[in-house]
């Protein structure tokens, strides 16, 4: 059986990558203040550097979004007792749901840095109305991103029961359904927060006759 102290030591690493996304999300935030106040002295159409982070954002999120769908499938297969003929094929469910949650969080780091990029390049962005179309769209990514975290935080703690049982082999089946039904929520909102930032994308090429 795989050694479940990794575990340990992935959550320290990813509190301090969580407070690198949180201080790129309040930058963020800062960026897209400014960016409404100034967009109306924009001179061009769509600055090359939005265009880019936009593409490269729209990437990560729906990575993001299709590897939520698959740990989805895993939480089910775990809370039913179905798919794993033996505890080592738990286990290893286990281990590369954890490595999984790493990589999610790096996706989540370079979202973040677009959807700043993105934020920069908004005065530059007329119509003024597609600025604050783009504005829109990326609060809604930046949400993600803080959802995210609250999925992560959660799966984690789900997967640190979900070894105590192999360990243990006691099921806390009352806390385990908690958890569950929290991380597929959120997982939920997650993906509800790419569709609407692709929304208003949509909205946004529709003022170039996208």
């Amino acid at each position: 059986m795989p050694n479940f102290k990794i575990l340990i030591q992935w959550k320290d690493r990813m509190h301090k990558k969580t407070l690198l996304v949180l201080e790129i999300i309040a930058g963020i935030v800062v960026l897209a203040f400014f960016a409404f106040i100034f967009s109306s002295l924009s001179k061009n159409s769509i600055p090359d550097d939005f265009y880019t982070s936009r593409q490269s954002a729209s990437d990560y999120a729906q990575n993001i979004v299709t590897m939520l769908a698959q740990t989805g499938d895993n939480i089910t297969a775990l809370q039913k007792g179905t798919g794993f003929k033996t505890r080592s094929d738990a286990a290893d469910m286990i281990t590369a749901e954890i490595q999984k949650n790493k990589d999610i969080r790096e996706k989540a780091v370079q979202l973040a840095l677009d959807l700043e990029q993105m934020a920069k390049s908004v005065p530059d962005i007329s119509p003024k109305e597609a600025a604050q179309t783009a504005l829109v769209a990326i609060s809604q990514e930046t949400a993600l991103i803080g959802q995210l975290l609250s999925y992560n935080n959660d799966l984690n703690q789900l997967l640190l029961l979900a070894q105590e049982e192999l360990v243990n082999g006691f099921r806390n089946y009352s806390e385990m359904n908690a958890i569950i039904a929290k991380v597929n929520a959120e997982a939920s909102e997650i993906n509800n927060l790419n569709s609407r930032f692709n929304d208003e994308m949509k909205k946004f090429d529709a003022f170039y006759g996208r």
